[in-house]
């Protein structure tokens, strides 16, 4: 086989190979996108979650109530403050 033939030829054998390559999905690049599109939706549904949670918070604020010290603490105190506590303002 001559030189030109022989490069006609690896052209034609690399045109082939393309070709089937783009039609037949590669199994690890699809192992890959399955991994890919589980870790992305996961992490979609984290921040979902942790939206839900902000916009829950700023509809039912916590109260920011100083607590007193263990020094300070009679029951009759801490029961006003639990109260306090969760009162409806």
């Amino acid at each position: 086989m001559s030189e030109t033939q022989n490069s006609t030829s690896q052209k034609a054998m690399d045109e082939d190979n393309k070709a089937a390559s783009q039609t037949m999905p590669n199994t690890q690049d699809k192992d890959c996108e399955d991994k890919l599109t589980q870790v992305a939706l996961a992490l979609v549904e984290d921040v979902i979650s942790y939206s839900v949670k902000i916009v829950e918070e700023e509809q039912n604020p916590l109260k920011n109530i100083k607590w007193m010290t263990h020094g300070e603490f009679t029951v009759e105190k801490g029961r006003k403050q639990i109260d306090e506590y969760f009162s409806v303002s």
